[in-house]
């Protein structure tokens, strides 16, 4: 191999995210747990046939947030040091995974006009709480509840629950879709012993489901 190879090598394993390894996760527990090779990943049973009637990749881009629950708007950014990320537009997310699903068919969903506002069903009280147990995801005619809570590790102010918002994005997914991906700019988590999760992917139901942009982006506090 040249030195002209040697360096060009080396700058490309320099520019590759390393995995995302903490004390507690699969890979720290079990580092020795065998391999999957992309020949047993494309062997997959669980995996969705592009076809004719269902070829469409479909993106809800990161919903837009209301007066009435204005508190999320403090969520997209790390609240220990100040730290703010720019959040990638529509068109970049577009123009990304069109590139990455090359020759299929990408569509925005942004004529559903998402956006998080008020759950209606609160308890009634004589003290209003300083922050609601759930709030509401509304695209079209649709509405759905969606827990939140503060986030365990102090991160960022709070959190959205994963399974609530699947159970949107289910509501959303075309009947042509050959898989729909629901972003979101707030921190997630799925059970309650979690600190964090960073999305959820259903392959077998045209899910890769929410994700969203802001854990993965910034370090990990001490």
């Amino acid at each position: 191999m040249s030195s002209n190879s040697t360096l060009h090598c080396t700058h490309l394993s320099a520019s590759v995210t390393s995995p995302l390894l903490l004390p507690g996760d699969d890979l720290s527990e079990d580092p020795e747990y065998p391999p999957q090779s992309f020949q047993e990943w494309l062997d997959e049973e669980d995996r969705n046939p592009v076809s004719a009637k269902r070829k469409t990749v479909y993106v809800v881009t990161a919903p837009d947030i209301e007066d009435d629950v204005q508190f999320m708007r403090a969520w997209d950014n790390r609240l220990a040091d100040g730290h703010h990320v720019t959040q990638p537009s529509a068109e970049a997310i577009l123009d990304y995974l069109q590139a990455f699903y090359h020759g299929l068919p990408v569509k925005s969903l942004s004529r559903l006009s998402p956006a998080f506002t008020a759950w209606d069903e609160e308890p009634k009280t004589k003290r209003k709480p300083c922050q609601p147990k759930y709030v509401a995801l509304k695209f079209g005619k649709e509405c759905v509840r969606i827990r939140i809570r503060p986030s365990p590790d102090g991160v960022f102010g709070g959190q959205l629950n994963l399974d609530d918002l699947l159970d949107a994005a289910i509501a959303i997914l075309p009947k042509d879709a050959y898989v729909l991906l629901l972003l979101v700019n707030q921190d997630l988590y799925e059970d309650e012993d979690d600190e964090f999760v960073c999305g959820r992917a259903y392959g077998a139901n045209s899910m890769p489901g929410p994700h969203h942009t802001v854990r993965t982006s910034l370090p990990r506090a001490a």
